[in-house]
């Protein structure tokens, strides 16, 4: 099957340089790399034009008007893609060079839409242990994607047929964009696992887009009241998702309510009795 790898920019040409260079270093290289640059105000198109040069399969860059959402710069990736299958990389993350071969063997040998893999979390260089949780990876892992995100994007091998049936990531969502589409994948395709640790996922620096607000759970609630307003679900699936809406809303709402944003706890406390009350008539 041939691939295709998406890699999203945007000020941060060392941190590209290393990303890059972890797909250069793959045992199974891709056929193409699509570079998509956010409108960078530095000039990473001189280095690029010269690992162009090097490189040994093609690498093609595109600098589109600065929006700031990696949903948005993905799916310009992907859209240009030739590849039957499609990776994803954050420029701030690093692939270890078995990590396609053992995802694109994956698809190659099971009836999946979808393979992510195992990460390795570093902070400051450090590896830090994940936040334990249950959750099911492979197979029908609809409920499992409801909690948290458990598909990291840089840790995606994605059909294109399963790109296009989706229309890609959710573009009004700025943060959590990786969550939606996790759970609209789970949604309508079975989902592959590869357990060795794959790649290195970088995080707790000030460049990450998730630490502009300190917080992800609200972008979640958006995320989910999108799926339940515009994508077509069985009533068990309707029920699971409102379940959790309800808990999200109700976390969220005693929050405001310890820091004093009354008028946002009520409304958060309100949508969460309206979940409830919803899934409670379809039990």
């Amino acid at each position: 099957m041939t691939l295709s790898v998406v890699i999203p920019t945007y000020n941060r040409l060392p941190l590209l340089i290393t990303a890059l260079s972890s797909v250069l270093a793959q045992s199974h290289l891709p056929e193409e790399i699509i570079v998509i640059d956010d409108g960078s105000t530095e000039n990473i198109a001189p280095p690029l034009i010269s690992l162009q040069a090097h490189s040994p399969i093609p690498l093609h860059y595109l600098t589109v008007p600065h929006c700031g959402k990696p949903s948005q710069l993905r799916n310009r990736g992907w859209a240009l893609a030739h590849g039957e299958l499609v990776a994803f990389l954050d420029d701030d993350d690093i692939w270890l060079p078995h990590k396609l071969a053992q995802q694109v063997a994956l698809h190659q040998a099971a009836d999946i839409g979808l393979s992510h893999c195992k990460e390795i979390w570093l902070r400051s260089g450090k590896a830090v242990a994940q936040p334990l949780g249950c959750w099911q990876r492979s197979g029908d892992i609809f409920l499992s994607t409801l909690h948290k995100c458990i598909i990291g994007p840089s840790t995606m091998v994605v059909e294109r047929a399963l790109l296009q049936q989706l229309d890609g990531f959710n573009e009004a969502l700025e943060i959590a964009e990786d969550y939606e589409f996790s759970i609209r994948a789970s949604i309508c395709t079975t989902i592959g696992y590869v357990e060795r640790a794959s790649i290195y996922k970088i995080g707790g620096h000030s460049q990450q887009l998730s630490m502009r607000y300190g917080y992800i759970e609200l972008f979640r609630i958006r995320a989910l009241q999108h799926i339940l307003d515009a994508v077509a679900l069985t009533a068990h699936q309707r029920e699971r998702i409102q379940e959790v809406l309800a808990q999200k809303c109700d976390w969220w709402a005693r929050g405001c309510a310890k820091r004093g944003r009354m008028n946002e706890a009520y409304y958060y406390w309100q949508l969460a009795t309206l979940n409830a009350a919803n899934a409670s008539d379809r039990a």
